[in-house]
């Protein structure tokens, strides 16, 4: 009997002792993970090269988002302006045809028009506050950025000039004093990168040393922008509406006197009735009507469905780069918070010096976090393509939801 127990609790007990050394084996493996937070100077420096790749990449989607907007405006603006032609040739020949005050009609329209001419013009103005408002924190966040601030600040200096340009397109002469200092703006900020790279090419270790009264000059220019901002976006709103009364005049002839009195002879039904009578032959009347259709509708009557949904998306990307930007600022000064929380990687994985290709980065922005699987090695040894490679990564993530931080 006990030779029969012990031949069973043999093969019991080895089957035990295999699944401990298996146990123990997993144990093992788990803890070859190694976890850096951000009070270690390493993931500090990753942290600064983070913000740095991400900086680097916002003038360039401010000048993607500008390029694809600008044709899609122009376009509309053209299409608005002839709807609004077509109409008013419409609308006095029916006047001659029905011997009805059709005027009052087009003068509405023209208001119309006048509200959708401004508003093809408010993404210009959000994406100018924009490049004032990072004009103006520029002394900040040119440490992280280093040499590559010389790029950074041409490509910014050259997003307001065209930005400045449109806006000129957009209201001529009318609105030149209101945004020529935007394009001044960009004009300095190309200047500045040009002290920069001099500053570079003497060896100028830090930077801001280097161009110290240039950056302190052009930071009153935008400083004393920035507090203003809201006259100057109220300047460039009056001129705007100047050149949309411009452009849709009112009828101020004969007929017009009709429109003035109008109202005294009929009763809002019979206006209402005119109205339809007078737009009956004038479809094109017809899409522009705001009793009809709301100012969205009418947009799409226009310029199709995609125009609402690219200007809306213009806005959202503006005031998400402008959060961006913040963040990224934010981080980067003396109490700032860290983007980057932490850097996990399994030791297990080392494929070359201090290499791992199984790394994983936590990131916190707007009080959200997130942890990615780095699609880089992480090289202790080269922790400024690693720093860069991270940073294109979140960019990507967020890029997706047109930079809303989620």
């Amino acid at each position: 009997m006990r030779l029969q127990m012990k031949g069973i609790c043999i093969p019991f007990v080895c089957m035990i002792l295999v699944t401990c050394i298996k146990c123990e084996h997993n144990m093992t493996k788990r803890s070859s993970w190694k976890t850096r937070d951000d009070s270690s100077k390493m993931v500090k420096v990753i942290n600064r090269l983070v913000r740095k790749e991400m900086l680097e990449h916002i003038p360039s989607e401010m000048e993607s988002i500008r390029a694809t907007y600008e044709t899609s405006s122009n376009q509309c603006s053209d299409k608005i302006k002839k709807a609004v032609e077509d109409c008013k040739q419409c609308v006095k020949k029916e006047q001659e045809l029905q011997h009805n005050p059709c005027v009052f009609l087009l003068n509405l329209v023209m208001e119309v028009g006048k509200w959708l001419y401004k508003s093809l013009i408010e993404p210009y103005v959000e994406a100018g506050k924009l490049v004032i408002d990072i004009a103006g924190k520029l002394k900040d966040t040119l440490g992280d950025l280093g040499k590559d601030s010389v790029q950074f600040l041409n490509d910014l200096g050259k997003f307001s000039e065209k930005l400045g340009n449109d806006l000129l397109k957009g209201g001529g002469e009318v609105i030149q004093n209101s945004v020529v200092a935007l394009k001044n703006v960009g004009e300095d900020l190309v200047r500045l990168g040009d002290d920069v790279a001099k500053g570079v090419g003497k060896g100028v270790e830090d930077i801001t040393k280097g161009i110290g009264n240039s950056l302190d000059n052009l930071r009153k220019e935008t400083g004393n922008l920035i507090h203003g901002i809201d006259d100057v976006t109220k300047d460039i709103g009056k001129g705007v509406q100047h050149v949309a009364t411009q452009v849709f005049k009112p009828v101020h002839n004969v007929m017009s006197s009709v429109s003035r009195t109008v109202g005294g002879w009929f009763g809002k039904r019979d206006l209402n009735r005119m109205r339809r009578i007078c737009s009956m032959n004038c479809n094109i009347c017809d899409k522009l009507d705001d009793k009809k259709h709301s100012k969205k509708q009418i947009v799409t009557n226009i310029c199709g469905t995609e125009m609402n949904a690219l200007k809306e998306r213009i806005d959202k990307v503006n005031k998400n780069l402008k959060a961006l930007f913040d963040i990224l600022h934010a981080s980067s000064l003396p109490n700032g918070l860290s983007i980057i929380k932490s850097v996990r990687y399994d030791r297990d994985s080392e494929d070359d010096d201090e290499a791992y290709t199984e790394n994983y980065v936590t990131y916190e922005m707007n009080g959200k976090r997130k942890e990615i699987k780095s699609t880089s090695v992480f090289d202790r040894w080269d922790l400024i393509k690693y720093g860069k490679s991270i940073g294109n990564q979140i960019m990507s993530i967020i890029r997706k939801q047109d930079f809303a931080i989620v």
